[in-house]
């Protein structure tokens, strides 16, 4: 399926409003003929069109919703007439055109503030004549209650819409004004001819676990859970610095851009400017003096925080207060800033002006030149639920998504390394092993980086690497890791571990950097790491590796574990099986059903593998040439992530299935 939104303009049309009070029209037990839900990862994501340039789409899989706001509604609103659309897809990855029977649009939505949503329907090239009217409804400002609402079209409002051509679907939120109310509208799903099972619906909010009430006290807190959290400025230190906002950690870093040749001031200061929850400026602190903070560093760094009022002369602020943050990317620091009669100076507490943060002041750059803030509150600490569990380590590429990173070095050039995320796994081999060999003692590099982007540089007391290996032909694995300028005195020895040629079993190795084998490496200074496939061999044994998953600080949750084996094309110059299942998502209980193309006349077997790798069903091996379908019973499985594999000889497909 792809969502994707975008800005169009529309003439108005006749409304009807169709509201499900928690029961839908239709038969219940039908599958839906398309549903986006936002449950996991192959959902699809609201992201591009014209809408992303104004719209910030925010999914989040563990209430499986999405929540939409304009990013800039003063200087770049939500125009007026602009509509989000949705171009939904079957499972097979194609256009659905045809809504015969099902010209029924449910949606499960709360919002911030009251506002209306309108939906219509467009076929053939979509102009005004081959549109349906706009069904349109009020949601409640009441983001702690979801509201179900049916659009159903029929003869009354179907206008010139041709129900078997359908092109897309639009929905408005406040047509006819800039932006939207309170800017902040959550979905839990989308869904064409019927309702999901309620089973499937998000949990979030949970009434009967109302979220934290704010700490007695607390006046404001920035906690970077959104990108329109504010950000750290200052007129010399804001335009020199990167500060990347990681809404998914709830975290702020710093870093000086160009420390050598636009290093930061010694003595500039980041400034905040707190703002009350209508978007008014904070000022009167009354009673509430006292700055906390949750923070952590790449190296040792001293922190300092002082207070302006006024016109922000030195007349006008407290003193400082300082402490020193350890170098320690792996742990969380909280430090309250108390401001009293010993340390208020001039500052004058009913009149704030703003708040200044120093690190390491008097020095030109910080130490590190890498520093981490999960919040910034005044007068109470924030409640502990809403702290970021974000940490540097352990570092883990699984190759579950297109984003992590491939082997870099010299050698990578010769080689095909394909990342396939079904089987969150990566597939490497010699691409031209003739005439272009992978030469001997060329390595395969990883330069790992943490949830922001940012280079990982400090080992200390994570030097342990663990990785997930099979292999064609038996190789040996070569491991070693590099510090300071790369060369050979700035290396820990190499470690080598023989793996067996076995595609059809995976091979764990940990290998463990201590006082035996640091040689010359610095575990503070990291600059890359090192994998040898037959160090001394050019190409390698079987030419053809898959890797599981390579980690850092310890192994990845065994439910996340590839279940894939058995030999796979990388090349695939065999024809493709073209493995599909449906419908998918499944409640547990119904029958899935399989479609393949048994391109060749041999034998083929099914199997069906949990969240851990266990095979939970299978057929016995069948002998099958062209177009083909089977059934796997479902009744008894656990709702979760499901493996389909279809294998024959030289082949093998695999497609994911959610059991709900």
């Amino acid at each position: 399926m792809r969502t994707f939104l975008a800005f169009i303009s529309s003439k108005p049309g006749l409304l009807l409003l169709s509201l499900g009070l928690g029961i839908w029209p239709g038969v219940w037990g039908q599958s839906p003929l398309y549903v986006a839900h936002w449950d996991t990862a192959f959902d699809p994501t609201l992201s591009s069109g014209s809408a992303g340039a104004v719209t910030t789409v925010t999914w989040d899989s563990a209430c499986s919703q999405v929540m939409l706001s304009v990013t800039d509604p003063v200087n770049a609103p939500l125009p007026p007439f602009n509509a989000y659309i949705i171009n939904p897809l079957d499972s097979m990855g194609n256009d659905i055109t045809d809504l015969s029977g099902n010209m029924q649009i449910h949606a499960r939505v709360r919002s911030l503030d009251t506002v209306r949503m309108a939906v219509l329907l467009r076929s053939g090239g979509g102009s005004s004549s081959e549109r349906s009217d706009r069904v349109e409804f009020t949601v409640p400002g009441d983001t702690s209650t979801w509201h179900d609402f049916t659009f159903a079209f029929d003869a009354s409002n179907l206008a010139g819409f041709d129900s078997t051509d359908l092109r897309d679907v639009w929905f408005y939120l406040d047509r006819g004004v800039d932006n939207f109310a309170g800017n902040a509208f959550y979905l839990d799903f989308i869904s064409i001819g019927a309702a999901p099972d309620s089973n499937s619906w998000s949990t979030c909010p949970d009434t009967a676990t109302p979220p934290p009430a704010p700490s007695p006290g607390l006046l404001y807190t920035t906690h970077w859970t959104s990108s329109s959290d504010p950000n750290l400025g200052g007129t010399t230190t804001g335009p020199i610095s990167i500060l990347t906002v990681d809404t998914v950690c709830s975290e702020i870093s710093i870093e000086v851009t160009d420390p050598v040749f636009d290093p930061l001031p010694a003595f500039s200061p980041y400034t905040l400017n707190p703002q009350t929850a209508q978007g008014n400026d904070l000022t009167d602190l009354s009673a509430n003096m006292r700055v906390y903070m949750r923070v952590r560093s790449l190296d040792t760094v001293k922190l300092a925080v002082l207070m302006r009022s006024g016109g922000g002369s030195s007349s006008e602020r407290t003193d400082r207060i300082e402490v020193t943050v350890p170098g320690d990317t792996l742990n969380w620091y909280e430090y309250t800033f108390t401001f009293d009669a010993s340390n208020l100076g001039g500052f004058d507490s009913t009149d704030l002006r703003d708040v200044w943060l120093y690190l390491d002041r008097g020095l030109e750059n910080f130490a590190g030149n890498l520093f981490y803030l999960d919040y910034i509150s005044i007068g109470a600490k924030p409640d502990a639920s809403e702290n970021s569990n974000c940490l540097d380590f352990p570092y883990v590429l699984q190759w579950s998504d297109t984003t992590d990173a491939q082997f870099g070095g010299t050698g990578a050039a010769t080689l095909t390394q394909s990342t396939d995320t079904i089987c969150s796994q990566l597939a490497v081999s010699v691409t031209d092993a003739v005439s272009a060999p992978f030469e001997a003692d060329k390595p395969l590099i990883i330069t790992p980086a943490n949830s922001s982007g940012n280079a990982i540089t400090n080992l200390t007391g994570q030097l342990n690497i663990q990785t997930r290996v099979r292999s064609k032909g038996a190789i040996q694995l070569g491991f070693l890791m590099r510090s300071g300028d790369g060369t050979a005195a700035f290396r820990t020895d190499l470690q080598e571990v023989s793996i067996p040629a076995d595609l059809s079993n995976w091979t764990e190795v940990e290998f463990t950097v201590d006082s035996s084998n640091l040689g010359g490496f610095d575990a503070a200074d990291l600059r890359d790491i090192w994998f040898y496939l037959d160090k001394d061999l050019n190409n390698f044994a079987g030419n053809e590796v898959y890797f599981d998953y390579i980690s850092i600080g310890g192994a990845p949750d065994s439910s996340g574990y590839s279940v894939c084996t058995g030999t796979v094309s990388i090349e695939n110059d065999l024809p493709a099986l073209r493995l599909a299942a449906f419908p998918n998502p499944i409640r547990a209980g119904e029958t899935l059903k399989l479609s393949f193309e048994a391109s060749l006349a041999q034998d083929y077997q099914i199997q069906l593998f949990d969240g851990m790798g266990k095979a939970v069903w299978q057929q016995a091996p069948f002998y099958q040439n062209g177009p083909q379908e089977a059934q796997i019973p479902t009744g008894g499985l656990a709702a979760g992530i499901y493996v389909v594999s279809l294998r024959t000889e030289g082949q093998q497909a695999f497609v994911k299935v959610l059991i709900q």
